[in-house]
Order: C-alpha cells, then sequence, then structure tokens
C-alpha cells in the first residue's frame, strides 16, 4: 500500500517533466553509477533505471522510497534512507543529481556546505565537477561540458 505521503508527492512533483531531457543527456556523458539526491518517490531515478544506469535513490522519508521501490524492477535502483548533510557509502558516483529544489529544503547556507561536503567525499575524480571546464571535458571524452539545453557552460560548486 502506498502512503499518503508518496501519494501526496506524486501529485506535486510526478508529471513535472521539464527536466527530464537535462538529466538522460548528463547520464548519457557522465554514465554511472548515479546518486539520486532527494529521490522521492523516483521520478528521476526510476526513468534513468530504465534506460540502463545504475542508480542510488537517496532521501530521508523511508515512505517515499517505499513506493519507489514498488514501482523499480527487482534489483534496480538501490535505496538509501539518509539525510542528505551527512551520508557515508563505501562508493563513489560518476554522476550526482539534485533534481528539483532540494538543495533549499537543506536548512540553509550550512545544511547546503554540508551536503556539497558529503556528495564531494562521494563524487568520481571523473563526475560532473570535471564538466565546468569544457577543454579539460573534451580531452577526457567526458561529455560536452555544457548544460543539456545548450545553455551556458555547467557550473559545479563542488570544487
Amino acid at each position: 500500500m502506498i502512503s499518503e505521503a508518496a501519494i501526496w508527492h506524486d501529485l506535486e512533483c510526478g508529471s513535472y517533466e521539464a527536466d527530464l531531457d537535462c538529466w538522460r543527456t548528463l547520464a548519457a556523458d557522465y554514465g554511472g553509477p548515479i546518486l539520486d539526491v532527494g529521490a522521492g518517490t523516483g521520478r528521476i531515478a526510476l526513468m534513468l533505471a530504465e534506460l540502463g544506469h545504475q542508480v542510488t535513490a537517496l532521501d530521508l522519508d523511508q515512505s517515499l522510497l517505499a513506493a519507489l521501490s514498488q514501482r523499480a524492477p527487482a534489483g534496480g535502483i538501490e535505496t538509501l534512507c539518509a539525510d542528505a548533510r551527512d551520508f557515508e557509502l563505501d562508493r563513489q558516483f560518476a554522476l550526482i543529481i539534485v533534481p528539483m529544489l532540494t538543495v533549499q529544503l537543506f536548512g540553509g547556507e550550512a545544511g547546503r556546505a554540508r551536503f556539497f561536503d558529503s556528495a564531494s567525499a562521494h563524487l568520481a575524480p571523473w563526475g560532473l565537477r570535471r564538466a565546468s571546464d569544457r577543454r579539460s571535458a573534451r580531452r577526457r571524452g567526458r561529455g560536452r561540458g555544457r548544460r543539456a539545453d545548450g545553455g551556458r557552460p555547467l557550473h559545479n560548486r563542488w570544487d
């Protein structure tokens, strides 16, 4: 049975599609594994897993992750119930995504700084933080270093 929190989460976020091309492009450029922070019921994690990416979904609300797990193919998405400001895993990720406005939920500047510290510790050396330098990204063969919509170069505040 799906929780009331998951129902409300789906109503609020489930139909939003404006960013899907961005996440698909970044996943294609950087590969995996991918960490989806604030994954909720799986709007992005499920899509990326369907495309064949290895995805870990992190969220503070276990009931949202339970709904995601019910929807995911068997063994398709690992879920982690943890505070994004202070998580520890035994691996690194090629891509760490934080869809929608999730970073605004981290408790101000101090909370965001804690999140960026935790995320930086889990970002592989070839990960997204290199995307801000288009020339080095091209040398490594890792994407174009530009937003999926063709706009300005990505700026990574994790360096």
